[in-house]
């Protein structure tokens, strides 16, 4: 039902991650009217991503739908806490997962980070006049 020709895969098997709670219509509670995809205990952010881009391809070619996602650790350690963001319209589904990396470069360097992405162009640049991060000794 929900298939898209955008070059985004979008078969039944594809969504194995996600459970889903259809809407109570009867409901008079504003969260039970809505349908719920949800992974209980983990799931793939693409994965939703092109779900909701097969929806507004489908229903809603005008609307904008942005998520975030948190990877946690089961005990504290460094570097086991990250996370990205989504934005999802009708033609296409942007991730920042790239630009934390740019915005690491241009804090170490102090130069400027382009990249392109998809019909966007994406640069990051430090302000002028700020010096590149030195290291603690």
């Amino acid at each position: 039902m929900l298939h898209t020709s955008r070059g985004f895969e979008s078969t039944f098997e594809y969504w194995p991650d996600f459970d889903h709670v259809l809407p109570d219509l009867t409901s008079r509670d504003p969260r039970a009217r809505c349908l719920w995809v949800y992974a209980a205990e983990s799931g793939n952010p693409w994965t939703a991503a092109v779900l909701v881009h097969a929806f507004l391809s489908k229903f809603r070619r005008k609307e904008i739908v942005s998520f975030g996602v948190a990877y946690t650790c089961s005990k504290m350690r460094p570097d086991e806490f990250s996370g990205e963001s989504y934005v999802v319209t009708s033609r296409n589904v942007y991730s920042d997962a790239g630009v934390a990396g740019m915005v690491w470069k241009a804090i170490k360097t102090g130069k400027p980070q382009k990249t392109a992405y998809k019909e966007l162009d994406i640069i990051v640049r430090p302000k002028k006049g700020r010096q590149p991060c030195r290291r603690l000794a």
